[in-house]
């Protein structure tokens, strides 16, 4: 069984002092660690920058045959683009809001369903 006293613990090199710089390093660290990430996020702001460009610049030269993006690294995708619902002026659709419901909860039933 571990007995430490205070007088033990709190002395020079003692159980306290060692976790009192412990936890300095974590906190420097910390802010080491924070500073990296927003550098991080810089340089990968740039680098979706340097990759759309590319992108862009590799579409308008195989514009005819988009599927060659794929030799540099791009997914291309095959199947064509969903066109949007029109109304009967042409006019396209607009989605509903989602609704989000709270977990655990059941959704309302429909008015006509409930009587």
């Amino acid at each position: 069984m571990l007995k430490l006293d205070w007088e033990t613990a709190s002395k020079p090199g003692g159980v306290l002092h060692k976790a009192l710089a412990l936890q300095a390093n974590v906190d420097k660290y910390s802010a080491l660690a924070e500073q990296a990430y927003q550098a991080l996020d810089l340089e990968t702001k740039k680098l979706e920058k340097l990759i759309r460009r590319s992108r862009d610049i590799l579409k308008g030269i195989h514009a005819d045959e988009l599927k060659q993006l794929a030799v540099f690294g791009f997914d291309v995708s095959d199947s064509p683009k969903r066109k949007p619902a029109l109304d009967e002026n042409g006019n396209p659709i607009p989605k509903p809001p989602r609704t989000r419901r709270k977990r655990g909860t059941t959704p309302a039933a429909p008015a006509a369903l409930s009587n």
